[in-house]
């Protein structure tokens, strides 16, 4: 559903369905932002986030957090990637305008 949404709002995507997958497509690709789940089997968020934070080229790259843990949250606000935290569920229309914002300022 996110993905159908992003595309109408006229936004390419990449989906990654592992960790691993993510950060070889962020470090090949270097999206505009990322959108991550922390709860992941195998290669976490955290884990996702940490790697491309030790990577040159993949670095900068923002990250919203979406995740059903709040209690997540805490352990990654921290790094400086991390532009955005939300609660699933969360509110579509504003994670498009959360996405736009960041989009906008690291243009």
């Amino acid at each position: 559903m996110l993905n159908v949404r992003l595309w109408a709002e006229g936004y390419e995507t990449e989906l990654a369905v592992n960790g691993t997958t993510a950060i070889a497509l962020a470090e090949t690709h270097h999206p505009d932002v990322i959108l991550l789940d922390i709860a992941m089997p195998g290669v976490t968020g955290v884990d996702v986030i940490e790697q491309l934070q030790d990577s040159g080229d993949s670095k900068d790259i923002p990250v919203i957090i979406m995740t059903a843990y709040p209690h997540m949250i805490d352990m990654v606000k921290s790094y400086p990637a991390v532009k955005e935290c939300l609660v699933k569920p969360f509110d579509l229309p504003k994670l498009v305008a959360r996405i736009k914002e960041i989009i906008s300022a690291e243009a």
